[in-house]
């Protein structure tokens, strides 16, 4: 299960197109999230798969895919202990969601970058050969059926072309990675050697700055896009 969710979790685009929005989300949803709420999602909110409920750049983006993303939202939403019963926040993300999904699929097919069917297949196999147990929990739990599952497989191949062709950032400097070890070392005595948690480090140091940029990317890109939300 670990594996499946470092291959689907570890880079969402969630955790960045939200990131400027959250504090005060988070802030306000928080105070008055005082009483136990459960999570379910209402016939009332999933839309008709064919129903067209964002436009991005003249691309049509139907219930089909806006459905899943919801609920998928909403269940982060309500893991992190913010007040779902708050639908508009919950269509808010997911718009925000999609849109970032669209318009990197956009930027990264004008760079000329592609996922063939074969490459979803093999990392399907591979998804179901290393955890089948995790897989079909996976699918149980954000509601998704095989298909949804591969379209998510597709954009996420995508992304990580993306992140290597696209998003690039300079190497971290040496003193960046002994500075946030010496941190960590006055948080935990017990941490490993420098030269041992060097490399764990330097790649963390790397994943964010690879979002930064990711996240002003996206924002250049809205900034000039064509959007227009149908619900």
């Amino acid at each position: 299960m670990k594996k499946l969710f470092l291959l689907l979790i570890a880079f969402s685009l969630a955790s960045v197109v939200t990131a400027c929005g959250d504090d005060d989300n988070n802030e306000s949803n928080n105070d008055g999230n005082t009483t136990e709420q459960s999570f379910e999602v209402t016939d009332e909110e999933i839309v008709d798969e064919e129903e067209v409920v964002l436009s991005v750049n003249d691309k049509d983006i139907f219930g089909n895919k806006y459905n899943p993303v919801y609920y998928q939202t909403k269940q982060r939403l309500y893991q992190a202990g913010q007040d779902i019963s708050d639908l508009e926040l919950v269509k808010e993300q997911t718009f925000n969601e999609l849109i970032a999904q669209e318009l990197i699929r956009q930027d990264a097919i004008e760079s000329g970058l592609e996922v063939t069917d074969e490459e979803v297949e093999n990392r399907l196999e591979n998804v179901k050969s290393e955890d089948e147990e995790g897989y079909e929990a996976y699918l149980k739990q954000f509601d998704l059926t095989e298909d949804a599952f591969k379209e998510q497989l597709k954009f996420n191949l995508l992304v990580d072309k993306y992140m290597t062709d696209v998003i690039t950032v300079e190497e971290v400097p040496e003193e960046e990675i002994k500075e946030l070890y010496e941190q960590l070392k006055e948080q935990n005595e017990d941490i490993m050697e420098y030269d041992e948690a060097k490399v764990f480090i330097e790649q963390q140091l790397t994943q964010q700055k690879q979002s930064e940029q990711l996240l002003t990317k996206i924002e250049e890109l809205e900034e000039s896009a064509d959007i227009e939300k149908m619900l």
